[in-house]
C-alpha cells in the first residue's frame, strides 16, 4: 500500500527506508496515541482528503514552470483546508526558488489538522515569488 500510496519519488527503491525516516522524523510525535502502522493510515487518509494540487489548479496555480505569490499560494491552501500550511522551496539549477514540499501540522493524536504556527526545520525559506516546477 504504501509503495502506491507514499512512494520516494527521488528514489523509489529504497522503500522501508523511506518509510522509516518519515516515521523517525513525523510520526514518532504521535507514537503515544498511534502505532507506525496507524501513524501511516491515518496520513494517507489526510491526503486523500486534501488533493494540494487540485486545490491549486483550481486557483490557477499549476505546476508550469511559472512564478506565483507564495502568499496566493498559502492564501489558497488554508482557505480550502481551513488550516495553514508551512511551504518549503529549494533552489532549482539557475537559483530561483521554487515549491519544493507542502507541509500540514496535525494534532498530538495524528488525526485532526491544526494551524502550523512554529517554523519547521527544513530547506530554506521561500521568496515572495517562488516558482511552481513542471513535472
Amino acid at each position: 500500500m504504501l509503495q502506491n500510496e507514499w512512494p520516494s519519488f527521488t528514489c523509489p527503491q529504497i522503500g522501508r527506508k523511506f518509510w522509516l525516516q518519515e516515521w523517525n522524523k513525523h510520526g514518532t510525535c504521535t507514537k503515544s496515541a498511534l502505532d507506525e502502522m496507524s501513524y501511516f493510515h491515518a496520513t494517507l487518509n489526510l491526503h486523500n482528503n486534501i488533493n494540494i494540487l487540485e486545490v491549486l489548479a483550481k486557483a490557477n496555480i499549476k505546476p508550469n514552470n511559472q512564478f506565483y505569490p507564495l502568499k496566493m499560494i498559502t492564501t489558497v491552501i488554508t482557505q480550502a483546508t481551513r488550516f495553514k500550511p508551512f511551504i518549503f522551496c529549494n533552489n532549482d539549477a539557475q537559483g530561483y526558488a521554487q515549491i519544493w514540499q507542502v507541509a500540514h501540522c496535525v494534532d498530538k493524536n495524528g488525526i485532526d489538522l491544526i494551524n502550523c504556527n512554529n517554523p519547521l526545520k527544513g530547506p530554506q525559506s521561500c521568496a515572495s515569488s517562488i516558482k511552481f516546477p513542471s513535472y
